[in-house]
């Protein structure tokens, strides 16, 4: 059976989709790229602000009123798709401050905040990366194990 001309079927659908997210992706691996040729050449604080991120270790940490869930146009909901898509698949190692790094780019409109937190975990200390934008913990799960970093003042 054929379909009629100008007839939506799953597969157009899927392909214009497909074709959608092109952008997205290319421009999300480009910054992916730069990302990872500033976490090998920049301080994290410099690499922070090339993103939009604020990162102050010297401030408290956000308080977190939003309610979980950030409204975002789909533009940049597509790009965060793509961003998550390119690090999971990509050369690069899809590491938490990876993705928020990348995630600070694309919500930089937002004002985001990037957070490093540490704990404790078989007697290691491992640490964490997450955002905090709008008052919205974008990683409310893994972050809530971690204590954000803060510097400490030289007596």
């Amino acid at each position: 059976m054929t379909s009629r001309p100008g007839r939506s079927t799953p597969i157009t659908r899927k392909a214009a989709r497909v074709l959608r997210a092109v952008p997205a992706l290319a421009e999300t691996a480009v910054v992916v790229i730069a990302v990872e040729i500033g976490l090998r050449t920049l301080r994290l604080p410099a690499l922070a602000r090339l993103c939009g991120l604020a990162f102050d270790p010297g401030a408290p940490p956000p308080l977190e009123t939003g309610s979980g869930r950030l409204r975002l146009p789909g533009g940049a909901r597509r790009r965060l798709k793509a961003g998550m898509l390119v690090l999971a698949r990509g050369p690069f190692p899809d590491t938490c401050l990876r993705r928020a790094l990348l995630m600070g780019w694309v919500l930089r409109s937002r004002r985001p905040r990037l957070l490093v937190g540490v704990a404790r975990r078989d007697g290691q200390i491992v640490a964490h990366a997450w955002v905090v934008a709008d008052g919205v913990n974008l990683d409310p799960m893994s972050s809530r194990a971690y204590a954000p970093l803060i510097s400490a003042e030289a007596p």
